[in-house]
């Protein structure tokens, strides 16, 4: 049976996504474990501020789907700062 994590995964592989960034937490790790198993490369940061702005690079960069993960709670609001970047430079971004 699959779960929303298998759909979370599959969807983001199907929108050609192959890297996404972030920090791994109790609420994120499901998701990030799956995404690695539909091969989508997971690259850890030390801070959810240079996750987002690593997957703006690298949206900008590639023209693909940038794509940022972060924890619940306090490490939502963190991503404000790179969550404006998209909306100065036209590139796809996903948080």
């Amino acid at each position: 049976m699959k779960t929303v994590s298998d759909y979370m995964a599959e969807a983001l592989r199907n929108l050609g996504v192959t890297h996404s960034f972030g920090i791994i937490g109790k609420s994120i790790c499901p998701v990030v474990l799956k995404m690695v198993d539909y091969g989508i490369e997971f690259i850890p940061g030390r801070h959810e501020s240079s996750s987002g702005f690593e997957a703006a690079g690298y949206a900008l960069k590639t023209g693909k789907l940038g794509v940022a993960f972060g924890t619940s709670g306090p490490g939502v609001p963190i991503f404000s700062p790179p969550q404006h970047m998209p909306r100065r430079i036209i590139f796809p971004y996903f948080l």
